[in-house]
């Protein structure tokens, strides 16, 4: 059930609208359910750690939705996989256009950037779940590390052990392939 929406008949008549939404623990673990990410520590499903602050306004027809998501995740680290907390916040801009009563689309369709930028909204309200989650997943790293002085000191070694034993220089990824036509 979408928990993050503005109602476009406000918007209209107001010309601008700002809002605040509180993140809870249940809402963040639904979005980020189907990846690694969650929210540290423990806590009750209705605890607040994060929240969505935005201003709206129309433009014409559509609504031009600008704000911040502030809040912490939780993502393994790529080097030791030791949880990592990571603090975001992650400014969004998006514009949102009513959705077409009839939609229908040619044999073949080219998108144009513009195309791919715009969410589109049915009916009074314009659900914001989706360009949160989505604006989240885009700022969180796609290889989240600690500091090497946080990672197990272990596993810092053994990396740096690798590495001081790969083959260096510009065909150095050849050199195994030499070995094997030998034989």
């Amino acid at each position: 059930m979408p928990t993050l929406t503005l109602r476009i008949p406000e918007i209209e008549s107001k010309g601008r609208v700002e809002a605040r939404f509180a993140l809870t623990r249940a809402w963040l673990d639904e979005a980020l359910a189907q990846t690694e990410l969650s929210t540290p520590g423990a806590g009750a499903d209705d605890e607040e750690v994060g929240e969505v602050r935005l201003a709206a306004q129309m433009a014409a027809r559509d609504v031009v939705v600008q704000g911040t998501v502030e809040v912490s995740l939780a993502a393994p680290c790529a080097r030791c996989n030791e949880p990592l907390v990571l603090a975001l916040a992650v400014p969004f801009t998006q514009l949102a256009s009513p959705r077409p009563d009839r939609l229908e689309l040619p044999e073949e369709l080219e998108l144009t950037p513009e195309d791919l930028d715009r969410e589109y909204y049915a009916g009074d309200e314009l659900v914001l779940d989706a360009m949160v989650r989505e604006a989240l997943l885009l700022e969180v790293p796609m290889r989240p590390v600690h500091d090497e002085a946080d990672c197990d000191p272990a596993v810092i070694a053994a990396l740096a052990d690798a590495e001081a034993r790969r083959p260096k220089g510009a065909l150095a990824g050849l050199a195994g392939l030499k070995d094997k036509l030998k034989s």
